[in-house]
This record gives C-alpha cells, structure tokens and sequence, in this order.
C-alpha cells in the first residue's frame, strides 16, 4: 500500500454528528473461542457483519449469532467456504502439486505435505464477504483486538472529511510477558465503500484499488492477540506452500513482494542455503523499495541467528542498515555484535537505532528491538568498565523487564561492581 497521507495525531470531534455507516468485515476458521470478544470489541458500532468461515468445523456461526442477538437491527451474513463448495480456491496439498513449472536452482520442496486440500486465495475468499450497503467497510481478523474501539465513529468523520479511500494503522502482533509489543507494522482497516477496492494476493493479501490511501498512526490500533487455537487452524507452512506454488506456475516472474514474503514464509519449508543463495539473489535482483530490502535482509540475519552463526548475522544487518534507515536492522545488528562479544560496535549500533526511531517504518517498526537492546548496551558497557552508563542501562532494562531473572542478575553484577 502506497502512502498519500501520514497522521501523526488525530484531532477527533468530542461528540461526531452525521457519523457515516460502516461495516465488518473477518474471515475465520474455528474461531469460536474468540469471535465473541472481537463482536463484544466492536460489535456496537457497527451497522453489518459479515463473515466468511473457512473450512470450519466447531460452532464459530452458533457463537456469532448469539452474540449478534444484542444487535437486531444490524445486518449479518455468514458465508462457509469449503474446497467441495468453491473448489477453485483450493489445491491438493501433495508433491505432485509443487512439480508445477521450473525450481529457481534445481531444488525440490519435499513437504510435510497433508495430502488435503489447501486454501490458496485468501484474497478471492476475502472478496466472497466484500459486499457492503455501509459508507466504510472495516476489517479484522477473528482473534484481533482493537485497543481504542470508541474512537472509530469520530475517526470515520476525520476520514470522510479527508476524502481517504484506504486507510491502514498500527498493527500488534503479540506482546511479550511484560507486555513489550513483539513487532508491529501497519496494516489496512478502514476502506470506503466505493467501486473498485477490494483485496488482492493469493496469501498476505491486501487492497487495492484506492486513490487516497492514508496511514493513521495514533488511533484503532490493534493487536494480533495470536490466541485462535482451534482445531486445524494452521496449516503447516501454508502460506509458503502457496507462494511457492505461485512462483513455480509464474516460471519466477513474480514481484518483488512475493519473493519477499517467501523469504519470510521459508524457515522449516526449505535450507537456509537455497534462501541465501538462490532465493535472496533472485530477490535482489527485481526489488525496487529499499525498506523492503532492509526488511528482506532483517529476516535473513535472524535465519543465521537462528543458527548462532553471527558474523554472517551482522554482515545482513549492516547491508540493511546501509540500504535504509532500519531501527529494527540496527537494533538486531547490536545483539549480533553483542553475541561476538564485540562490545564497543554493539553500543554504536544501538545508538544509530535509536537515531533511526525517528524514520517513518512501514513494515515492522520492532519496538521490542528498542527495549531488549537495553539489556546488552548494559552489559557491554559493564564489560568495557563504563560504570555509570551500565547502571543507567540496566535501571532503563529492569523497569521494562521487572520479572525477567536475567535483568536482575545483570543489575546485582553491576551494581555489585561498583560496591
């Protein structure tokens, strides 16, 4: 999604008139122990529901209209979606199904396979459930959470005033124990119900069709809460299998995006050494968007973190914070040097993190990169004898991870030094 307009701070009006109509939209399968908390979430500004449930098993429609009875007058439709009732969004998921088209460099993708169908078009699914008779059409998934739910009517005014068209905010996935966000990136919400718009990609789907799209950056912000554990939610690799397939029937001529989520989907699919030396390159050569890159590269470099291997690690960090202004690149590029005990660069990269915070990241804007960095600038600086910058530190550490035994220990250490 391209940016057209950046809000930094909504000003939304204390009591909206003429708030425009707006629908929702989920796509879910077995979800039915948390479709009712996204309902009670958002359910009262709404003016329509509508769901499409996929391949579902459990009571997820039961569960709907029941919480729907609170609602009347607002409109639902549910839709069921199986491989026997729309068969052109699915394909056996099996070897044959990957012996489609040419390997990128002779390799062979060998599974695990279900021997099932698979649902390949997410954005074709999504479309099923598009419809709308509201101004605006919101969109979440099952197990979202929406951390601001009453600023939506006044926002709506904001953005009809605006003329937007496809709105996107911030979007959590997952929080850690002490409630540091995992990573967060933007995601679209909000679309006005005009001709044209609607959802696109086989996986990672997303709008398009806008004049007007508009990021928002204080207001609906929501978390992934990660917690629909129903039966056969997840597909092993699925989103993998798909763009995989994708690429195979496209003979590789595919953009640069799907190269990108590939190389994002591939760890557990496929050797680390086919995605550094046939997918990255294959990448590299087609992209264009140079945060894109640096976020391609971020992904590699925690593949060989994966596997401790530290110095190949840092070298993808570093290109990526030479191709973009990356907190997220400088902040791993800081635990990569930490974990050579190379504790003089491991401070610098910190710092350029925390100069680049200031840049506009779409993608994955990583807070807890930020927060964990503090943890090791702390002992780094112990280990280079710089008392006092290592108590800051690890006071800065202990405040965002009050339970976390390490950090204790990391401070009695320092603090002990010094004593």
């Amino acid at each position: 999604m391209s940016i057209d307009k950046v809000i930094r701070a909504v000003s939304l009006p204390e009591d909206p008139k003429d708030v425009p109509s707006v629908s929702l939209h989920v796509l879910a399968k077995n979800a039915e122990f948390v479709l009712g908390r996204l309902l009670d979430n958002v359910g009262h500004l709404v003016q329509e529901v509508r769901v499409i449930l996929n391949d579902t098993t459990d009571a997820s429609k039961n569960v709907i209209r029941a919480k729907m009875d609170r609602w009347p007058k607002t409109l639902l439709d549910v839709q069921h979606v199986t491989s026997e009732s729309h068969p052109r969004f699915y394909f056996m998921d099996d070897l044959d199904a990957y012996q489609v088209g040419p390997s990128l460099d002779g390799e062979e993708f060998k599974g695990p396979f279900t021997n099932a169908p698979l649902l390949c078009d997410w954005a074709g699914v999504r479309n099923l459930g598009w419809s709308s008779t509201c101004d605006w059409r919101l969109f979440l998934d099952a197990d979202d959470l929406v951390a601001d739910p009453n600023k939506l009517p006044g926002l709506l005014v904001v953005l009809s005033d605006l003329q937007a068209d496809i709105v996107a905010t911030k979007y959590v996935f997952g929080r850690g124990r002490s409630g540091t966000v995992n990573s967060m990136s933007y995601r679209e919400r909000l679309a006005r119900n005009v001709s044209g718009i609607k959802w696109e990609g086989k996986t990672h789907e997303v709008l398009i069709g806008g004049l007007r799209n508009v990021f928002v950056e204080d207001c609906l912000v929501v978390t992934d809460m990660k917690d629909n554990w129903g039966k056969g939610v997840r597909v092993p690799g699925r989103c993998f299998k798909v763009l995989y397939r994708e690429a195979r029937l496209a003979d590789w001529k595919v953009g640069p995006r799907h190269l990108a989520y590939l190389v994002q989907e591939s760890p557990g699919m496929m050797p680390l050494e086919w995605v550094t030396k046939s997918l990255l390159p294959a990448y590299a050569a087609v992209c264009g968007n140079a945060e894109e890159k640096a976020w391609v590269l971020c992904m590699v470099g925690e593949m060989h973190e994966a596997r401790e291997q530290y110095v190949e690690a840092a070298l993808c960090y570093d290109e990526a914070v030479e191709v973009y202004p990356s907190a997220k690149a400088a902040f791993r590029l800081c635990r990569a040097f930490f974990m050579q005990e190379n504790w003089t660069d491991c401070i610098k990269a910190y710092e350029l993190g925390l100069k680049f915070l200031k840049e506009l990241g779409v993608l994955d804007l990583g807070p807890v990169y930020e927060d964990s960095s503090k943890i090791l600038v702390a002992s780094a600086h112990h280990q280079l004898g710089n008392h006092e910058e290592a108590k800051f530190f690890v006071e800065e550490a202990a405040k965002l991870f009050p339970k976390a035994a390490a950090v204790a220990a990391l401070r009695d250490k320092i603090f002990g030094k010094k004593g």
